[in-house]
Parts: C-alpha cells; sequence; structure tokens
C-alpha cells in the first residue's frame, strides 16, 4: 500500500468519487443547461478532491476531528444516503432494460450484495484495487461509445444557452461538491492512507478526464448499442462507490456489524424508491454542505474562536436562504423540510458550541488576570 499509494490511491479515489449519476447527469446537464452550467459543475466536481487533498495535507481537517464521535455519526449517516443513491440508480437502469420492476429490484439488491460482501474480508485494500479494474473499464466503454457514434454517424446533440437560473444552480451545485468528499468517510479512508501527500491532485486529473469524456458523449444521440455499454459504464462506475461505501460502514461499530446494516439498506432501499434520483441528491446536499463547514471550522467553535467561527456560520446561513429564495435548495416536499431543518440545527449547535465555549475561555482570561 505504501510504495504505491500515489497511484493507487489516485485511481481510487477517483472511481469511488464518480457516481453512477454523474454518467447520466453530466449529459442532461450539458443538453439542458447549456455549457456554462456544465462548466460550473465539472470543474467544481474535479477540484473537489484536490481541495480535499489540499486540507489534509495542511492538517486543516485531520482524523481528530473525523473520529470524534457526532461528526463520525453525521458521515456515516450520509454515507448510507449515498448507497441509497447508487441502488436506485441502478434499479433505474434494470428498469429500461428489462421493463419488470421485481427483476430489476432483485438484481439490485443482488448487485448490492455482492459488492458488500466482496470486501468484507480484506476491507479497504479489496476496495482500492477493485476500483482500478472498475475504473479502466468504465474509461474505455465509455472511449468505445464515443468511437462507436463517430463512425457511425449517428445524429448530434445541440446544447442550449445557458440561463441565470441555471448558472445559480452550477454554482449551488458547485458548492455541495465541494462539500462532498470533506464529509465523506470513504475519502477520509482513502487520503489518510496516502503517504506521497498527493495522490488526490491525481484523482482531481483522472476525474477531470472523466468530465470530458462526459461531455463529449452528451454531443450524441445514443444506439441501442451505445445504450447496451453505457450500461456496463454505469455497473462499473456505481459499484465502486458501493463496495468504498461498504468499507466505511466498517467503522459503525466494527465490520460485521458495518456489513450487517450496509446489506439490510441493499434490502430496503425499495422504501425510498418514490424519491427521485436528482430529488434525493439535491435535498440532501445541503446537509451536506452544512456538514462540511461544520468539519472545516469545528476547531475554532471548540477553541471558542468567536471572530472566525460566526461569520463563517452566518455566512453559511445566508447562502443557504439564498439559494432558498433562488429556489435552488427546494423545500416544497418531505425531504427537503427535514434536510434543511437537519443543516439548520447542525450550524446551530455550532454556533451555540462556539459560544459556550467562548464563555469559559473569556472567563478563564478573567481569573488569569485577578490572580
Amino acid at each position: 500500500m505504501k510504495e504505491k499509494s500515489f497511484w493507487r490511491i489516485g485511481f481510487s479515489g477517483a472511481a469511488s468519487w464518480a457516481w453512477g449519476t454523474s454518467l447520466i447527469m453530466g449529459q442532461q446537464i450539458a443538453q439542458e443547461k447549456g455549457l456554462v452550467a456544465w462548466m460550473i459543475w465539472a470543474v467544481c466536481n474535479s477540484l473537489t478532491l484536490a481541495l480535499l487533498g489540499l486540507l489534509y495535507n495542511k492538517n486543516i481537517i485531520s482524523p481528530e476531528i473525523y473520529n470524534k464521535k457526532e461528526v463520525k455519526t453525521i458521515a456515516l449517516i450520509i454515507q448510507l444516503f449515498c448507497l441509497l443513491v447508487q441502488l436506485n440508480f441502478i434499479n433505474q437502469q434494470f428498469l429500461k432494460l428489462f421493463n419488470n420492476p421485481i427483476i430489476s429490484y432483485l438484481l439490485t439488491i443482488a448487485i448490492g450484495f455482492a459488492f458488500t460482501l466482496m470486501v468484507f474480508k480484506k476491507g479497504l485494500t479489496m476496495s482500492i484495487d477493485t476500483d482500478i479494474v472498475q475504473w479502466i473499464i468504465a474509461m474505455l466503454s465509455i472511449i468505445v461509445i464515443i468511437i462507436i457514434a463517430i463512425t457511425t454517424h449517428v445524429p448530434l446533440k445541440t446544447f442550449p444557452q445557458t440561463s441565470y437560473d441555471s448558472v445559480l444552480w452550477g454554482i449551488w451545485s458547485g458548492l455541495i461538491l465541494f462539500s462532498g468528499p470533506i464529509g465523506d468517510v470513504q475519502h477520509w479512508q482513502r487520503v489518510s492512507c496516502d503517504t506521497s501527500k498527493k495522490a488526490y491532485y491525481l484523482s482531481a486529473a483522472l476525474f477531470a478526464i472523466y468530465m470530458a469524456l462526459i461531455l463529449c458523449m452528451s454531443m450524441f444521440e445514443f444506439s441501442a448499442l451505445m445504450n447496451i455499454i453505457l450500461l456496463l459504464t454505469v455497473l462499473c462506475i456505481t459499484t465502486s462507490t458501493i463496495d468504498s461505501i461498504a468499507v466505511a460502514t466498517h467503522e459503525i461499530r466494527n465490520k460485521k456489524v458495518g456489513t450487517f446494516v450496509s446489506l439490510f439498506m441493499c434490502v430496503v432501499w425499495g422504501l425510498f424508491i418514490r424519491i427521485g434520483m436528482l430529488e434525493l441528491w439535491s435535498s440532501f446536499g445541503v446537509i451536506r454542505f452544512a456538514f462540511a463547514v461544520g468539519i472545516l471550522i469545528l476547531p475554532s467553535c471548540l477553541k471558542g474562536n468567536f471572530k472566525i467561527a460566526i461569520p463563517i456560520i452566518l455566512l453559511t446561513y445566508i447562502i443557504m436562504f439564498y439559494f432558498i429564495a433562488s429556489r435552488q435548495i427546494v423545500i416544497n416536499n418531505i425531504a427537503g423540510i427535514v434536510s434543511f431543518i437537519i443543516a439548520f440545527l447542525i450550524q446551530a449547535s455550532l454556533l451555540i458550541e462556539t459560544i459556550e465555549n467562548g464563555m469559559v475561555k473569556n472567563s478563564n482570561s478573567k481569573k488569569g488576570v485577578s490572580l
């Protein structure tokens, strides 16, 4: 692991960050929101990996923060949400192929079980090794799709002009994406093993190539053959995230308990099937944003540093309310309302923590002066 950490973790970081949704969503963004919105989304999607590496290497975020009970608990809940999104997405692809909800559901459960159990014994090492294989197959599959599109002269797509609302959507999506790895256990596990201190910069470069390939795919109408190959790509990308999440859940007490929780979610995820993929991602995004900000400023809150913590907390509230007003954060459904309340409470708890520790700090200072 140590000798090959740069290449192995670099590839694995990119693969585990590449949700299957990005394959379809990335094309839809270009086709429906225009190239400017797509560019904002793609750049943030790539740079966020480099940002995580930088923050960790500069000790701005550290295991001491990650391992706090309340931080780890929220982070693991986010991992389970990520698992729901992956399973929901796989099910939708099987529905398109078989048009049978029972077969699609059972196949989705089978894939979830297979990739969760596959990493049970060797954990992170196995996950990193499989990530590399899955990533290479996925990239080659996308290249084959593009070659088929060019050689068979399929019709081309046109991209619309990017509207102001689409730019706002891109900015809010960018904030969610920059927040993602900071509050993600599977990436904490990888970046902490990176003895080279540069692997996540490689991850960002690899992910940028992946984004560029997605843009190339979005230029073409898909033929039946292209869709079949795309299914293989989707399965590689999605399962690389599923097995990474399975290893992350090993930190729920121990790997037996974590694996049981993952397998349980692989069965009951259907309870959330009525919630759309993008709705799940967008609604939960506000929690990821608030949580990431919390991780970054928690050391200041624990020290009672009013000058740093309180302005950032207030700015976070302003950002959240602004994007609610601009309708980028949706709170007209239960998922949106619950997500916003949780995000609000995360920041409120940080504010209280800062005030309490600040009062103790001031009190101790006065005692020192009086003595």
